[in-house]
């Protein structure tokens, strides 16, 4: 069963204390839309629907300090639709991997709690982290404990499923890299963040799939027609070992 990991008064008070990155409409929306857009992209978000709308929402009263605790009830009234749908909005919004979620109680209800979305990418997301250093602590050493029950030759034919459909999607008949060598990148890379971020890496799930998302974002920004006409491979490039 997941913790709810509550973020005490004083903590909260101390993330109403940040400054603002963005102050005027125009900077928040930037801010904003830059921030959508990555998670758009991992979580395959469909524009204009009710549930991209209350993600947007969520994004844009984060995009000051890092972080925004609007209630279900609220942003339900505030589109009109139920409480599960903004439910499903806050589900997509974990599984981007683009965002923790905390929680924080109702001032009005001892009982009820408020979901704090804190966004990865935002300036302040260092800040944040120092600020509920025991929160993210308890979060890493719970994620710990459930990867230690999960199988982990599921997680990598997952990955491995993953890039070979988006492969297939594009129609590319070019050779298949190995679960190997797909292993060995990301190892490399979660190598390579560990040791250049003492904290380490808060979730390691949400990390590798927020690594597929981006690689996946390149192979698309590539031009076909120029790889045709060189005969190169454009896609799985990264997978090369020298």
């Amino acid at each position: 069963m997941t913790k709810f990991h509550i973020i005490e008064k004083q903590q909260f008070t101390k993330l109403q204390e940040l400054e603002r990155t963005a102050t005027y409409t125009y900077q928040r929306s930037k801010v904003a839309n830059y921030i959508y857009t990555d998670v758009e992209a991992a979580i395959g978000l469909r524009p204009g629907t009710k549930l991209a709308q209350i993600i947007q929402r969520i994004i844009y009263l984060a995009s000051d300090r890092g972080y925004s605790y609007p209630g279900r009830e609220t942003l339900a009234e505030q589109f009109s639709v139920s409480t599960r749908t903004v439910d499903k909005a806050i589900k997509a919004l974990k599984e981007s991997g683009m965002v923790d979620v905390f929680y924080r109680y109702n001032p009005r209800s001892n009982s009820a709690k408020t979901c704090v979305f804190i966004f990865r990418t935002h300036t302040n997301y260092a800040a944040i982290k120092r600020i509920l250093r025991k929160q993210y602590e308890e979060k890493f050493e719970e994620e710990l404990r459930q990867t230690s029950t999960e199988s982990k030759a599921d997680a990598i034919k997952q990955i491995a499923t993953s890039i070979l459909r988006k492969k297939q999607d594009l129609k590319i008949n070019k050779r298949l890299h190995n679960v190997s060598k797909i292993i060995e990148y990301l190892a490399l890379k979660i190598e390579k963040v560990q040791q250049n971020n003492p904290g380490g890496i808060t979730a390691l799930s949400s990390y590798i799939d927020k690594t597929i998302a981006q690689e996946l974002r390149k192979v698309n920004s590539q031009e076909r027609p120029a790889a045709q006409a060189t005969g190169a491979i454009p896609i799985f490039n990264w997978l090369e070992t020298s």
